[in-house]
């Protein structure tokens, strides 16, 4: 039996959280048919090329990031910048969060969305905003700010920030160190 460590983590296999690449095309098409499953879409024959030429392409429809365990990717989500001109600031839209079956409880998702955060934040985002579904509404109920109904939610403020800072730590690290959600109405404390 495999040692989990306090966070639901296996020991020893932190995932790598980073953008996707074209490289990892065949098993991005293999977590969309996972993801597919019990929608509409799920016997579309998928080979990869327009998921190439969405993220790779001349004109990216946004950034698709990917979760790595044991050299294979487990998880992904994608996100794309918009302007919000009510509050005169970009913000990110997050997308199709998703982990294998096989790779859930272990952190991932909470992983996702910090590189997220700071890959939005990287892009002059100041907030994400997006639709919750069942395996993130747990998530977003507990840290983020509802947005006026159950399926939407943002992190934004200092939470959005703290967020962005854990990128890169361990689901461990990033779980200890949650903003609980009151600081997303807080402002962003200044960073170097």
């Amino acid at each position: 039996m495999r040692k989990k460590t306090p966070g639901g983590a296996e020991k020893g296999t932190v995932p790598l959280i980073r953008l996707a690449e074209e490289r990892d095309i065949p098993e991005i098409v293999e977590l969309v048919r996972e993801f597919a499953q019990g929608h509409p879409s799920e016997d579309l024959a998928r080979n990869g090329k327009k998921i190439e030429a969405a993220y790779f392409g001349d004109n990216p429809a946004g950034e698709l990031i990917v979760a790595e365990r044991k050299g294979r990717a487990v998880g992904m989500v994608q996100w794309y910048r918009q302007y919000d001109m009510f509050w005169e600031v970009y913000l990110g839209i997050p997308e199709w969060l998703f982990v294998r079956e096989d790779s859930r409880g272990l952190g991932i998702s909470i992983a996702l969305i910090a590189f997220l955060c700071e890959r939005v934040r990287r892009a002059g985002g100041e907030f994400i905003y997006g639709p919750g579904a069942e395996a993130t509404t747990s998530i977003f109920t507990r840290y983020a700010f509802d947005a006026g109904s159950a399926e939407t939610f943002r992190l934004s403020g200092e939470a959005f920030h703290q967020w962005a800072d854990l990128a890169g730590s361990s689901p461990r690290q990033i779980i200890r160190n949650l903003p609980p959600p009151e600081l997303n109405r807080a402002d962003p404390k200044p960073r170097a």
